[in-house]
């Protein structure tokens, strides 16, 4: 487990502090699918009490980005090749849709809004910052959804959500043992999304074809780790290994 001294946390926010840390750590792929997260090693690393790791733990349950096995401990969440699939094919049928019903209501409040999230991408991207880059990505796409007004896909987004990050880290992370922090061309990456805003800015007919092309796009390169990183039962390697089964819990 990683040594945190250096690192002063806020007393009265340590939860969502380690939270942050720990989320942005998953993301960057410092913590493999399968990894055991041993509270008390947390907390020592942290130097603070078993309870915010606890709650951050916790946390990181709800948002899909580690798995909590009773008796077992909590292990870093893999992805199943048919939950990949899955999500991709919701992406795709539905991202079009909140693109054209934002359409026809879209203001200068919502454009703003977009604008300012890829911004944030393209300052993460010039520092590196794969966690940074994912979490206003998400952040850009899931303005699409809740602003189309369509009751319905709100509900449906945290389920694409949960996914994704874990997908699009893992591909963007390089493999260089050495530079676990290395990625592609991000700055590519963040760029993809200004001519979406600028066709939703323009009220531009075709901009859930964009939108359906930004998806694929995406998938195209996901497509590589869901065939190329998942073993032959469907799950990402790594994941629980037998030697964990025989540890006690948190």
């Amino acid at each position: 487990m990683r040594e945190r001294e250096s690192q002063r946390l806020d007393p009265s926010l340590l939860s969502d502090q380690i939270y942050d840390l720990l989320r942005q750590d998953i993301l960057r792929g410092v913590y493999s699918p399968g990894t055991r997260l041993v509270e008390t090693e947390l907390a020592r690393g942290f130097n603070v009490s078993q309870a915010p790791v606890r709650d951050a733990l916790r946390k990181l349950a709800e948002v899909g980005l580690v798995r909590q096995v009773p008796r077992r401990g909590t292990f870093v969440e893999g992805v199943t090749q048919k939950a990949a699939i899955d999500a991709f094919h919701v992406r795709e049928a539905l991202e079009p849709l909140a693109a054209r019903e934002l359409l026809g209501h879209v203001n200068d409040e919502t454009i703003a809004s977009l604008r300012r999230e890829a911004e944030k991408m393209m300052v993460a991207a010039e520092r590196g910052d794969v966690a940074g880059l994912l979490e206003a990505d998400i952040s850009f796409h899931r303005i699409v959804w809740w602003k189309s007004e369509n009751e319905l896909l709100p509900r449906m987004w945290p389920m694409v959500e949960k996914i994704w990050p874990l997908l699009e880290a893992r591909l963007r992370s390089d493999s260089d043992p050495e530079n676990p922090y290395a990625v592609g061309d991000l700055q590519a990456v963040a760029a993809t999304h200004e001519p979406l805003i600028d066709a939703l800015e323009a009220r531009a007919p075709n901009t859930p074809d964009l939108f359906h092309s930004h998806v694929t796009r995406v998938w195209s390169r996901l497509e590589v780790l869901v065939s190329g990183e998942l073993t032959m039962g469907g799950q990402v390697k790594h994941h629980v290994q037998d030697s964990d089964t025989s540890q006690s819990g948190l």
